[in-house]
C-alpha cells in the first residue's frame, strides 16, 4: 500500500510540473509573438504619403517619326481607326493611337471599308471602260 501512495504522488507530481512546463510553453507561443511584433514594429518609422495615380510618365523633346514598324499589343482585338499624323506636336496625355473595341463595330467598319473599295473598283473599271 505504501509503495502505491509514493508511486501515486510521484506520478501526480510528474504530471504537475508536465501541465506546468507545457502551460508556460503555449503562453509564450501565443502571447511570446505578440511582443516581437511590438518589438519589430517600435523600430519603424513613420512617414507621409502622396497619393498619385499609377501611370508613368516620360517627357521627350523632339518630332514623332514614322521609321519602322512597331507592333502595336493591345488588351482586347480591335481595329486601328486613329494615328496621330507625322510631325504633330503631342503633350502629355495626348491620344496617339485609337483602337475600335466593340466586335460588332469592328465587323461594321471592316465592312463599310470593303464596300468603300469595292466601289473605288467599279468607279475605275468605269473609267477604263
Amino acid at each position: 500500500m505504501k509503495n502505491q501512495k509514493v508511486i501515486l504522488i510521484v506520478t501526480g507530481g510528474i504530471l504537475v510540473v508536465f501541465v506546468l512546463a507545457g502551460a508556460f510553453f503555449i503562453r509564450d507561443i501565443y502571447f511570446g509573438a505578440g511582443n516581437q511584433t511590438q518589438e519589430i514594429n517600435s523600430g519603424l518609422d513613420t512617414v507621409f504619403l502622396e497619393q498619385k495615380d499609377l501611370k508613368t510618365y516620360e517627357n521627350f523633346e523632339g518630332t514623332l517619326k514614322y521609321e519602322d514598324d512597331v507592333r502595336i499589343i493591345t488588351e482586347r482585338e480591335g481595329v486601328l481607326t486613329y494615328l496621330a499624323p507625322e510631325g504633330q506636336e503631342l503633350s502629355r496625355g495626348a491620344e496617339i493611337y485609337r483602337i475600335y473595341r466593340s466586335t460588332e463595330a469592328s465587323e461594321i467598319l471592316a465592312a463599310d471599308q470593303q464596300v468603300t473599295s469595292a466601289q473605288a473598283n467599279v468607279a475605275q473599271a468605269e473609267l477604263a471602260l
